[in-house]
């Protein structure tokens, strides 16, 4: 028998109160799309298309969409919470949602790659169909998840040389669900290693004496000097 993650879950992006589910409830959710889902998805792409067609304009196509992604159902990938809202976690659930966006004629080559990944758990078609969510697992725990953010930025860039989206690292971020009857999962996907902040660069003078500077607090201090070499 499999793991059971719980995750959150609201009716809408306008829903304010989540609601727990099995996270293996939600993946099949998608991969069936349900009574309502599927036809809210359908016509989603179907706008996105007949704009595209019409106007060639991608992000008036986008417009178009906004306002019919934000009756979907979402879901908060990472955990359990009390409200939308980073500070309001209860218990991470070792997952983690990557955003690959606009992936366009790429998107079969891409999902390929990503799902040779041992640490891939779900990974499905956007609501817009032109885009991926994937989702790998990571240390529950929310004192890592920003490090687990940056080994799953650097693995996706790896292995498909794609850059995820950055609004991926808030732990509450809101994923739509979607409707994919090929969706892949698995359900023993192994955690991946989080990854330090990275070092901020020191300034290093390699015991070279900044004279210009030591000159001008010299003159300041005694006037005017006759410096030899």
């Amino acid at each position: 028998m499999s793991e059971q993650i719980q995750v959150s879950t609201v009716t809408s992006a306008l829903d304010t109160v989540p609601h727990d589910y099995d996270a293996g409830t939600v993946v099949e959710a998608i991969r069936t799309g349900g009574k309502k889902l599927r036809r809210q998805v359908e016509l989603i792409r179907d706008t996105l298309r007949d704009e595209l067609t019409k106007h060639g304009d991608k992000k008036r196509a986008k417009q178009a969409t906004d306002g019919l992604k934000k009756q979907l159902p979402a879901v908060l990938w990472s955990g359990t919470f009390t409200k939308r809202a980073n500070n309001a976690l209860v218990q991470h659930s070792g997952l983690l949602c990557a955003d690959l966006d606009s992936l366009n004629g790429e998107l079969s080559a891409v999902r390929e790659k990503l799902s040779e990944s041992p640490y891939l758990w779900t990974l499905f078609k956007s609501p817009s169909g032109d885009g991926l969510k994937a989702v790998f697992r990571v240390p529950a725990d929310q004192a890592k998840h920003a490090g687990s953010f940056r080994a799953i930025e650097q693995h996706v860039r790896q292995l498909t040389g794609v850059q995820i989206d950055q609004a991926c690292r808030d732990v509450a971020r809101l994923c739509f669900l979607s409707y994919d009857p090929g969706i892949y999962h698995n359900a023993n996907a192994r955690e991946i290693e989080p990854l330090p902040e990275p070092e901020k660069p020191r300034s290093i003078n390699n015991g070279i004496v900044n004279l210009s500077e030591r000159q001008r607090i010299t003159a300041g201090l005694l006037g005017a000097v006759d410096w030899q070499s």
